[in-house]
């Protein structure tokens, strides 16, 4: 696979597009890769991989293959997440069921990733903690391997953190830690929706919705939890309610920049798109300003944060109003900074979407989210 290439994990049993914005952001095109080879509304799921190494625009460009056994209906792999390190080899994270128990799965390849050949990936279980919700990955400079998901038990359920430095494919290569636990009997529980970011000093952020109650009398609080090294120990984790009230954000997405600043993109059951900045110190919640982006109506479900070489911050969200794109170049604790543009309308069935974003050394902006028929 190319390095330049553009890699994709997909669930199957949805239409999946690939939507490139072009500078300025008044363009774009589209393409699908991948159609939905059953009408069933609660289809059987399969992990695949698809690649593209250029011209990624035509449907025939793309390549797919399935790495993981078919599972379902009801099944777990769609919560999946990818990357690639610097030497080409790709890394995804998803939960998969095993006797109706969801596992936390890693699967890794190092070349012919498209092709059917024997040995080209590799997967372990990497936790038997109950999975639920989505995964999030990342490979830092050095090769190593970050995932942050939600599982365990009724004693230790909560946010956890698995880390490895090679060669990843043992379940003895990996530590894992718990690093905030939740009361489930309390009516405390979280939505499964973390976002996992390394800076470029290595420390490792991650942004955690949750839920206390049921609706519509709930309390959503928006976490954040931080650590610096050895981060396979539980002390040497820090975590901060970042917003604590009913416009606090139950999906949520994270990054950081280049200089060490947090950037949150989160979902307000209420109907506004938030974003949450720090500048410094983070585990300090007064470090933190929280601003309405969008305003309710137009609400995100599905939402993604980027950050480009220039410090632009780019959000893309989904909602019943359609796909939208949200960018601000400067001071954007102000919510008159941001600019906000339609991107795609609703989808036929109304219903919204997870999406993904990226920016490349170009400029340009790369939109992935499911579309439903």
């Amino acid at each position: 696979m190319s390095r330049s290439g553009l890699s994709v994990l997909t669930r199957i049993g949805f239409v999946v597009g690939a939507l490139v914005l072009l500078p300025g952001c008044d363009d774009y095109t589209y393409t699908r890769f991948v159609a939905p080879p059953w009408p069933d509304s609660d289809p059987w799921e399969q992990f695949v991989y698809a690649t593209c190494d250029t011209d990624c625009t035509t449907a025939v460009s793309w390549r797919a293959l399935a790495v993981a056994p078919l599972v379902g209906p009801a099944g777990a792999q769609s919560d999946n997440s990818l990357a690639v390190d610097g030497r080409g080899r790709v890394h995804a994270s998803y939960p998969v069921v095993s006797y109706h128990y969801r596992n936390l799965e890693y699967a890794t390849c190092a070349a012919g990733c498209d092709s059917s050949g024997a040995g080209a990936w590799q997967t372990v279980i990497v936790d038997r903690a109950n999975v639920y919700g989505q995964t999030s990955l990342h490979v830092d400079g050095t090769e190593r391997v970050h995932v942050s998901y939600h599982g365990g038990n009724s004693g230790d359920y909560g946010l956890k953190y698995a880390t490895c430095a090679g060669p990843c494919t043992t379940p003895g290569d990996w530590k894992r830690v718990l690093v905030d636990s939740v009361d489930v009997f309390a009516g405390f529980h979280q939505s499964g929706y973390a976002s996992l970011a390394v800076d470029r000093s290595g420390r490792i952020h991650v942004v955690d919705p949750s839920v206390f109650g049921e609706s519509p009398h709930f309390l959503q609080v928006l976490k954040y939890a931080t650590c610096a090294a050895d981060c396979g120990t539980a002390a040497s984790w820090q975590t901060v309610t970042v917003s604590g009230s009913a416009r606090a954000g139950r999906y949520a997405a994270l990054a950081a920049d280049g200089i060490g600043r947090v950037h949150i993109s989160s979902y307000d059951e209420r109907g506004a798109l938030l974003y949450a900045s720090c500048q410094a110190d983070c585990a300090a919640a007064v470090n933190w300003h929280v601003v309405i982006v969008d305003v309710p109506g137009s609400w995100g479900w599905g939402t993604a944060v980027a950050v480009d070489d220039a410090g632009r911050i780019h959000l893309v969200y989904d909602g019943t109003a359609g796909l939208k794109y949200a960018t601000c170049a400067a001071n954007c604790a102000a919510a008159g900074n941001w600019r906000v543009a339609s991107v795609r309308g609703p989808s036929s069935t109304g219903i919204p979407s997870t999406t993904s974003l990226a920016v490349d050394t170009r400029g340009r902006v790369h939109v992935g989210y499911h579309r439903r028929f």
